[in-house]
Parts: structure tokens; C-alpha cells; sequence
């Protein structure tokens, strides 16, 4: 019954702004407090009767959750390939003094960089989402405890994919080159239709630049490195492309 509701969560999610491509998901299905029931390629640091949540009001869609009761509890991921974002579900209990919840990345599961460090961590179920830094093959979530614990439930690591393609622009559709680029600097490369608006997405989905007038080429150095969506508007419809800012 969880794993339903665990799809339909990631149903929902995909029908958002921008479609996405679900690499790797938990729900914490069957986890019971010991590692040979932990989520398949999951790495939990802490088994315990008491490593669980399973009231409702303390998990995210079902029961169980899984809980960080103690500091530097850590949660590791299965390795994976080209994803940009990871949400989850969580809610504080207590939570005060400095607790937070860093979250790390890494391309080789030996060398760890933190790219999130949360020191607001909701005291009601609330659903976070970050981007993941471009080349990431694990993803590590480290409980720093002070006072309080904190329920973790429904991670989903995703990767966005085209989005908004006009049937009309199937055959004809811009292009950008390079697709990954040092300096920022891409062209756009029409095959029938002028491009007239550029909007530029991160990988959260947040909008940041916008440009209009028939559009040739973009200048993107002033953005940091990372992954962005480029959604090109012509007089036959919308087309999205994924870029990578690689400094």
C-alpha cells in the first residue's frame, strides 16, 4: 500500500513545470529498524527499534519514516547517473541549539563535498528541494544533533527532461551548441523557425534570465557552473534544452 502512494507522490511530481525522470526513490517501505530491511542500495548509519517514525502525523505519505536521532546519523544513497535534483519529506521534533541536516555530494563515494547545510529545519512535514551539483553519484544526508530529531521520508533524486514540444517543432526544433559549456557562451542554431524569447530555468526549476528579440546566441558566464534549462519560444510553439555551465 505505501509503494502506491509512494507512485502517486512521484506522479504528481512529474507533472510539474518541468517533466522529470525519477532515478532513484524511498519511501522507507518495509523498514523496520534493521539493515536487512533498509531500502535496497541505501546506506542508513543507525538500525534500531527506535530508528523509525510511524505515527502519521510524523511521515511524509505512509509509514514508516526513517529517524535521526542522533548525531551525525547519516543516509546514503544508492549511486546514480545524471540527476539534478533531490526532494524529500521531513519534520523537526524539538529541534533547537544549531541542529541541521547537511546534505553532500560525490562522484566517487570517498570524497564528500556539502552543498546544503539546513539550520531551519521545518517543525511540520514539509517537502525540500535541492539542486544537485552537476557529475554527483551519491548523495549523503548528515543529521548534526543539538537538541531535538528529525522524521526523513519519500526521497526522490530526479533528472528534468524536455519539456513543453510543440508538434509542430518536432522536426524543426532549435538547437543549442555546445550543450556543455566552460564559459558560459552557447549558440542557438535555428533550422526553420526564428527563436523570439529565451527564458532561463535552474535546476529547480527557479526562472532566472529572460530575453526577447530573434535570439542567436546566449551569454550565461555571469551564472554560476551547474545545470540549467533553456526554453526557446518560436512562432510554431516551445521547445526546453538542458545546457551545463562547466567553469
Amino acid at each position: 500500500m505505501k509503494f502506491f502512494y509512494t507512485l502517486i507522490l512521484f506522479i504528481i511530481i512529474s507533472v510539474a513545470a518541468f517533466s522529470q525522470l525519477v532515478v532513484v526513490g524511498t519511501g522507507f517501505n518495509n523498514y523496520a529498524g534493521t539493515s536487512a530491511t533498509a531500502p535496497t542500495g541505501w546506506y542508513m548509519s543507525w538500525h534500531s527499534t527506535a530508528s523509525t517514525y510511524t505515527a502519521s502525523t510524523s511521515v511524509g505519505i505512509a509509514s514508516p519514516s526513517y529517524k535521526f536521532g542522533l548525531d551525525t546519523v547519516f543516509v546514503i544513497s544508492p549511486q546514480f547517473a545524471q540527476a539534478d535534483t533531490v526532494t524529500f519529506w521531513c519534520k523537526g521534533f524539538s529541534i533547537s541549539g544549531g541542529s541541521r541536516l547537511n546534505i553532500y555530494s560525490s562522484n566517487d563515494s570517498v570524497n564528500w563535498t556539502m552543498f546544503v547545510s539546513n539550520t531551519s529545519l521545518p517543525s511540520s512535514g514539509a517537502i525540500l528541494k535541492y539542486a544537485i551539483p552537476y557529475g554527483a553519484k551519491w548523495v549523503m544526508f548528515v543529521y548534526r544533533k543539538v537538541s531535538g530529531n528529525l522524521a526523513f521520508d519519500d526521497v526522490t533524486i530526479l533528472s528534468y527532461t524536455t519539456i513543453d514540444v510543440n508538434e509542430n517543432l518536432t522536426a524543426f526544433a532549435p538547437t543549442i551548441f555546445p550543450t556543455i559549456s566552460e564559459n558560459g557562451i552557447f549558440t542557438i542554431h535555428n533550422s526553420q523557425f526564428a527563436v523570439e524569447g529565451v527564458e532561463v530555468y535552474n535546476a529547480v526549476g527557479e526562472k532566472g534570465k529572460r530575453f526577447s528579440g530573434e535570439i542567436k546566441w546566449l551569454n550565461l558566464s555571469d551564472l554560476p557552473a551547474g545545470i540549467y534549462y533553456i526554453k526557446l519560444t518560436t512562432e510554431a510553439g516551445t521547445v526546453t534544452k538542458k545546457i551545463v555551465i562547466a567553469k
